[in-house]
């Protein structure tokens, strides 16, 4: 009985691996570049330390409200070059958003892969008729994208990694928030006065996204007819998707001169620099939009089952 009971959970496991390796693979690609990433700065800071005896002197000068002696360099400038780099989030924002363009760029490839990776096998070379056979195609398709979102999770479980080891090469210490008011990323202070809001907003923005890259891919895989394809269509399709949202960033920036700097946020892989944005919720709700935009055409597209049939033979 122990035997049978060892060897059904066996079988369980390999069956729940089987199904989820497009994502663990996903998952476990992205981490160990956000480790990489993480100890390429950590490099870099250790080699500028420790600062010299002068430098430390202007700095306690400065935070005592006195003069530096050994610089003509003001104070507000001194403090947020000491401090900047021994705090927690300065350190993930140089790993992330100064230190990675490849997470801006092509981290959607290890969202929108995964996602249709079980749809593609089903779907094309005619798999789909004998899906069908067995079951309502509208409850296939639900059963499907409920699947696909699982996605979701990887880029907020990546994210979690960065703060992680962020947090352990600075001893998880968060740095004061007048030193960033002069810092070219206008959202800095805001992080540091409300940190743990600031996670929360950007991982529910990281995962709306996300929802907006799966039902980005289920469309594109619509049209192709293999995994390959549809793999390159996705690509293609978040470069031109990307390169429109900043032509019409461009548009905007010209037509209103005064717009608010939080119009920044139309564009796709400005969930990663937050460069001008001072309104936390800005990228949330315009995600959220993108997601319900791209999820109704989505449904129209999948609509008719007859031609859904035809398109994968």
């Amino acid at each position: 009985m122990l035997y049978l009971c060892h060897k059904v959970d066996g079988d369980r496991m390999k069956k729940w691996f089987k199904e989820n390796i497009a994502y663990i693979v996903s998952f476990s690609i992205l981490s160990l570049i956000a480790v990489y990433y993480c100890n390429v700065y950590y490099a870099s800071f250790n080699n500028s330390l420790p600062p010299d005896a002068s430098t430390i002197e202007d700095y306690n000068l400065c935070i005592s409200g006195g003069e530096p002696v050994n610089s003509t360099t003001s104070c507000e400038e001194i403090i947020i070059s000491y401090e900047r780099d021994y705090d927690l989030f300065y350190h993930f924002s140089y790993s992330i958003w100064e230190g990675s363009l490849f997470l801006p760029f092509f981290s959607f490839i290890f969202v929108m892969t995964p996602a249709i990776y079980s749809f593609v096998k089903k779907t094309k070379k005619g798999n789909i008729k004998n899906q069908l056979v067995r079951q309502n195609y509208s409850l296939f398709l639900k059963k499907e994208y409920k699947k696909s979102l699982k996605s979701i999770f990887i880029l907020p479980g990546v994210l979690l990694i960065f703060l992680l080891f962020a947090g352990i090469y600075t001893s998880f210490k968060i740095g004061n928030p007048s030193v960033y008011q002069y810092y070219h990323v206008a959202i800095f202070k805001q992080i540091l006065e409300t940190p743990f809001l600031f996670i929360t907003l950007l991982i529910l923005t990281l995962m709306i996204q996300s929802v907006f890259l799966v039902n980005v891919a289920y469309i594109v895989c619509y049209y192709c007819k293999n995994l390959i394809l549809t793999f390159l269509s996705c690509v293609i399709a978040f470069f031109i998707l990307e390169l429109s949202l900043e032509c019409f960033y461009g548009v905007l920036i010209r037509i209103f001169s005064n717009a608010s700097p939080n119009i920044f946020a139309v564009m796709l892989t400005s969930i990663w620099s937050y460069d001008g944005i001072d309104n936390l919720t800005v990228p949330l709700f315009i995600n959220l939009i993108y997601a319900f935009i791209s999820f109704f055409v989505m449904r129209k597209i999948y609509k008719s089952k007859e031609k859904m049939v035809m398109n994968c033979e």
